[in-house]
């Protein structure tokens, strides 16, 4: 089914994504035919792998999204300085 094919193909690629530490730009998944009528039985073992696939991908993305926000909780806070908008040269002649 070619649904579950793309399913799939964009599990892997966020999977590569993850494991590489790379940011490509990963189309959100929208299946261009869904089922018009239940699963055949031999499809059934295969898309739930993929369910388990994207909930254990979810787990690992909440997991690292957790880990950065607590590494910038840490970092010192550093304030920011007024600019003006005028410059101040100092002229020696």
């Amino acid at each position: 089914m070619q649904t579950l094919e793309e399913c799939e193909a964009r599990l892997d690629a966020a999977e590569a994504a993850l494991d590489s530490g790379a940011h490509p730009d990963i189309a959100a998944f929208s299946p261009t035919d869904g089922p018009n009528e239940p699963f055949p039985p031999a499809l059934v073992d295969r898309t739930l792998a993929l369910v388990k696939r994207g909930v254990e991908l979810e787990r690992r993305l909440a997991h690292d999204r957790d880990e950065v926000a607590s590494e910038l909780r840490r970092l010192p806070r550093a304030r920011v300085r007024q600019r003006h908008a005028e410059s101040h040269f100092e002229l020696k002649a």
